[in-house]
């Protein structure tokens, strides 16, 4: 009986680990893809940036100035994800620290 009850525990255990790996996995990639688009998002900044120094330079304000535009719709975008990378980085710790039942 006590060896039937240690394979079902055992069984048990193993199906659960199983089924949390999947909700762990697409919590790491959620935030991988969240850290790319930081990145990125990054990138863009700088560009933008130097294409602005560029067009003042060069005394092309309206191209500066959109430029300036450009730079602040990534700074937005950057905040967003930001925002959503910590979601993210709460949801897997908080789900990580959850009490199994």
């Amino acid at each position: 009986m006590k060896k039937q009850t240690a394979i079902l525990v055992f069984t048990w255990a193993m199906a659960g680990l199983f089924a949390i790996s999947p909700a762990m996995a697409q919590s790491w990639q959620d935030v991988h893809n969240d850290e790319n688009q930081i990145h990125k998002d990054k990138n863009q900044i700088r560009q933008d940036r130097q294409e602005m120094r560029e067009d003042l330079r060069d005394r092309d304000y309206s191209a500066a100035r959109a430029e300036r535009q450009n730079m602040k719709e990534s700074y937005e975008q950057l905040r967003d994800e930001q925002r959503d990378l910590r979601a993210d980085q709460r949801a897997r710790w908080r789900d990580h620290d959850r009490p199994k039942d």
